[in-house]
């Protein structure tokens, strides 16, 4: 057990290391004892957090008349708490606020030397009111330069507005952004941006630092450095705790990092225990800590050694219930990717090859995630791509190729005739598939910041099919580079050449980036597909985002008369402008297109409603029936 004392604040300044030139700046962030009332209403005992205005970063029309929008910064043992003061006598109710205004985002990073950009963070996204979609309240947006979109469960954001004036108050438990908490980071990353609503469908962009990749997958962040200032203990304990690791090999252990906040010296008792994923007990440790006043740093041993590889959660009490946690572990099985490859290449003979080559990705993308792993992540896919790969290994080695018999959604993966590397893509094969029959297929192309992993769990997507989502080389290429076409058509081969496939009943569909990914697509191979189904997709790639046929030019109009086309866009979207779109099916039907059109006066850029869907399926019908 080891033992930290603090005895200051938690200043994170940094020094400036070799080519950068970045200045390293540091935000002061005061203490609050307990955590405010959320109601969007600054408490008064809050008034003396400082106001921190920010400066524009961008405008899409003309905002020299618009005050710029200021923040407020505090932090707690248990969270982080932001207030945001906008000049506006109420907040706008656009679809994707935090990106298209009124709405705030949230950048918490790992810092790097001299503030270089970090690919280490979360970005959390705020929307005002009630959203048609919920999750755009409050939802991480980005982890680590992935795309998330996840809900943040237990982070509350309140807003109101009086005076004239708008207001965001925002906590964030340390929990939710784990594991960044002020006593047990070395440093912390922060940027605030806020997105104002300007006339029409303008917006301008505030930042505390400034950013433009602030909304862009694969892409770092910048910020500035949190310096913390001392807690003030309290009449009681208060607590706060990470591991080490959220991940081991089995036959190790992670510890407990605990920081304490105490007003007097006291023996506290700590228990940590390792459950199961059904919550059963597994095994127990306590221990006395002698904890001294302020914020003091230990390390507790968590009875993991003996656990097999699975799914855990690590709970802790510290002080008889003063405080509690409850964290995430996996524990791995060994897994060598030269040993699995020897024991694969030992069956080869029983495996069809396109089995054998999508065992060989999956040695691939074990060795990448294990490459891949911080020491904070539980690892759960890891975990699962070992024990998928080991089951289907042993599956081959004692009976029939486990890969071709498999039914439902899975990833596939062929080798490229264009580069020779492993390439993936997922698909779905009916329940009750039959090698002898002849199937419809329909191929899905994912949005920007998405691969095809998850595509094909879409409940409208029509049934009797087989279902393809080709990665097409990355996730935001626009389907225009990166061998993106090329990969769509090898994925599509790759299926028609080892399932029952009919190749005359093909369609080509996508959402956002996959809707002009289906125009791209189809301009590159329209033998192909028999028909096109484009949701809340716009024809041109937007400005700096790269150089792609615009599909609003007459001369690319011309092919689209042949294939049955199904367009849905919404009203309220914004980040793919449905004036597009209706300036395209416009066009299209000039030019003697088959297009049913359908449009949703309050859908923003999300998934169509039922009665959208319905007509979908009743298209598919009919295009799949009628004869060529």
């Amino acid at each position: 057990m080891k033992i930290r004392h603090l005895v200051g604040a938690v200043v994170l300044a940094g020094i400036a290391a070799p080519g950068f030139a970045q200045a390293v700046h540091a935000i002061r962030v005061p203490y609050v004892a307990m955590a405010p009332v959320i109601d969007g209403v600054l408490d008064k005992s809050l008034a003396s957090l400082p106001s921190h205005v920010l400066p524009r970063q961008s405008s899409t029309s003309d905002a020299s008349a618009v005050q710029a929008p200021s923040y407020r910064i505090g932090y707690g043992a248990d969270f982080l708490y932001v207030f945001v003061e906008i000049d506006t006598p109420q907040l706008a109710q656009r679809d994707r606020a935090y990106q298209n205004g009124d709405g705030v985002v949230l950048v918490i990073a790992r810092p790097q030397p001299a503030n270089a950009p970090t690919d280490e963070f979360y970005v959390l996204g705020f929307s005002p009111g009630t959203p048609a979609a919920r999750w755009q309240q409050r939802f991480v947006w980005y982890r680590n330069v992935d795309l998330e979109m996840r809900t943040l469960d237990d982070t509350v954001v309140a807003t109101s507005s009086s005076g004239g004036r708008s207001f965001f108050e925002i906590l964030v438990p340390w929990r939710e952004v784990y594991p960044y908490h002020p006593w047990l980071s070395d440093a912390i990353g922060f940027n605030v941006c806020v997105t104002r609503a300007l006339p029409g469908t303008a917006s301008a962009r505030y930042c505390a630092v400034e950013d433009h990749k602030v909304d862009s997958e694969q892409n770092p962040r910048r910020y500035d450095r949190l310096s913390f200032e001392p807690a003030r203990p309290g009449s009681t304990l208060q607590a706060f705790a990470v591991l080490d690791r959220n991940h081991v090999v089995q036959g190790t252990a992670p510890k407990l990092r605990l920081a304490t906040l105490a007003p007097a010296p006291a023996f506290v008792p700590v228990t940590t225990r390792v459950v199961s994923g059904e919550g059963s007990r597994l095994a127990v440790r306590q221990v006395m800590l002698d904890v001294a006043p302020g914020v003091t740093v230990h390390e507790v041993d968590v009875p993991a050694a003996a656990q097999p590889p699975g799914g855990y959660a690590v709970t802790w009490d510290a002080g008889n219930g003063a405080a509690s946690g409850r964290l995430g572990l996996s524990v791995l099985p060994p897994a060598d990717p030269a040993a699995l490859t020897a024991r694969l290449d030992r069956v080869r003979d029983r495996l069809r090859p396109g089995s054998y080559t999508t065992l060989q990705f999956q040695i691939e993308e074990i060795d990448r995630q294990q490459r891949a792993l911080h020491p904070y992540d539980t690892s759960a896919a890891l975990r699962a791509s070992i024990d998928q790969f080991l089951g289907d290994l042993h599956d081959a080695e004692s009976g029939p190729d486990p890969v071709a018999a498999r039914r439902g959604i899975f990833r596939r993966a062929f080798r490229s005739a264009i580069d020779h590397q492993l390439q993936p893509y997922s698909v779905k094969i009916p329940a009750d598939y039959r090698p002898d029959g002849r199937y419809p297929l329909l191929v899905f192309l994912h949005g920007s910041g998405q691969d095809d992993r998850n595509e094909l769990t879409r409940d409208w997507l029509p049934s009797g099919f087989i279902l393809l989502a080709p990665r097409a080389r990355g996730t935001s290429n626009w389907y225009n580079s990166d061998h993106a076409q090329d990969d769509i058509r090898e994925a599509v081969e790759d299926v028609v050449s080892n399932y029952a496939v009919d190749g005359s009943r093909i369609i080509l569909a996508g959402f956002s980036m996959g809707g002009y990914g289906v125009y791209r697509t189809y301009k590159e191979d329209p033998s192909r597909y028999r028909a096109l189904a484009i949701f809340s997709g716009i024809p041109r790639i937007p400005g700096g985002a790269g150089d792609g046929p615009d599909f609003l030019e007459k001369e690319d109009l011309s092919m689209f008369a042949r294939p049955p086309m199904f367009v849905f866009h919404g009203g309220k979207d914004r980040n793919c402008p449905i004036e597009q779109t209706r300036a395209l099916v416009a066009r299209l039907k000039q030019a003697g297109a088959n297009v049913q059109f359908e449009f949703e006066e309050d859908k923003g850029h999300e998934a169509a409603g039922a009665t959208t869907l319905r007509a979908f399926q009743e298209w598919v019908r009919r295009v799949i029936d009628q004869s060529l």
